[in-house]
């Protein structure tokens, strides 16, 4: 499974505790146990003002109920996230879902396929960024 926190203190605190139970829950059946942990992405944490620029540039042109904020923190396996342990930025995300085209399946899905015209929002979204 996957275990995401929004620090890494709270991910080493909690990997910790799991290692914990495991040994216990063994020890206490007469056995062993070993938590095998495979380090993945860091909390993924965007900086607050990357976000207002950005969020600035979407509703430079988007409407209103098209641009959804839902916070500066996110629990997201994404390599970005080590982007942002060196330099302020924002994670953002761009909705390319079509029901018309058929564009209906989610990211990771086998039949995933994405509206091409949201490249043209995407470009857009990223000039008014530069331009702001």
């Amino acid at each position: 499974g996957t275990l995401r926190a929004f620090s890494s203190e709270v991910l080493a605190k909690a990997f910790s505790r799991l290692q914990e139970i495991v040994e216990g829950g063994a020890v206490s059946l007469g056995g062993s146990g070993k938590l095998i942990r495979h380090i993945g992405y860091p909390p993924l944490i965007n900086n607050k003002d990357s976000c207002g620029v950005a969020l600035k540039a979407a509703r430079a042109f988007l409407p209103v109920e098209s641009v959804v904020y839902p916070g500066d923190r996110g629990l997201y396996g994404e390599d970005f996230a080590y982007y942002l342990q060196k330099v302020p930025g924002c994670f953002a995300m761009l909705g390319c879902r079509n029901e018309s085209k058929g564009c209906i399946y989610p990211l990771h899905h086998p039949h995933f396929d994405l509206d091409e015209e949201c490249m043209k929002v995407g470009v857009r979204f990223f000039f008014e960024i530069l331009n702001g």
